[in-house]
């Protein structure tokens, strides 16, 4: 459902999980990117070891959200300062 919103509504930001029931992650932000390149992607993960975080930033992420979500006011803030930036 993530692409074709994507592709239909082109959002300025696109929030994806990296672990998917039917579909990983990693190539739904590949597949994203390929569908709207000037989409700013935030990747949602458990995982915090370093590999994981390596991986991401090499695939072009630049912000990671490490799950729990606890913090909800940094969330607003960095939505806020990346669509004050669009």
């Amino acid at each position: 459902d993530g692409l074709r919103i994507l592709r239909e509504e082109r959002p300025n930001i696109f929030f994806c999980d990296l672990f998917l029931l039917d579909i990983d992650g990693d190539e739904v932000i590949e597949k994203a990117k390929s569908i709207s390149p000037g989409t700013i992607f935030i990747m949602l993960t458990a995982y915090t070891d370093e590999k994981t975080e390596e991986r991401l930033k090499k695939m072009g992420i630049k912000y990671i959200i490490y799950k729990p979500l606890e913090d909800i006011e940094m969330i607003v803030s960095l939505i806020r300062r990346l669509s004050s930036k669009l």
